[in-house]
């Protein structure tokens, strides 16, 4: 399977994920540029952008756009591997972090009759955020 097979797959099945891409590096890395890999919430599910610690990172960083609902949808990172990662090759590396699949609907629900409930216990298995209102 390809990156592109994988990151369609993902695409498809509507997980939230995160496409993590090495855009440039200079001096000496563990990934040369355009290395690729896909994160979800719960790790790494394709792909690598080096390995060890500047993988970790960058899979850190990936859940952590998945988790806050604030979080912008596009990252660009420069790390020196020295300084930032704590590696010991000395590089510096630029990566780009884009998520997908991460827009929530916000669904409003007005009343607290019974119909709201059915609604809202219907609601609650879907990837959303719900407000209610009684007025």
């Amino acid at each position: 399977m390809t990156f592109f097979e994988a990151q369609n797959d993902l695409a498809e099945s509507g997980a939230p994920f995160v496409a993590v891409t090495v855009v440039d590096t200079l001096g000496s890395t563990p990934q040369d540029r355009g290395a690729k890999m896909l994160v979800t919430a719960e790790g790494r599910v394709f792909g690598t952008v080096g390995g060890g610690k500047v993988e970790a990172r960058a899979i850190a960083e990936a859940q952590g756009m998945l988790a806050d609902d604030n979080a912008p949808k596009t990252r660009f990172y420069q790390w020196s591997l020295e300084k930032d990662i704590g590696m010991t090759c000395g590089g510096i590396v630029r990566v780009y972090f884009e998520a997908f699949n991460v827009v929530r609907w916000n669904i409003v629900i007005f009343g607290a009759g019974h119909v709201a409930h059915a609604v809202i216990e219907t609601l609650l298995k879907l990837d959303c955020r719900i407000t209610c209102i009684d007025p």
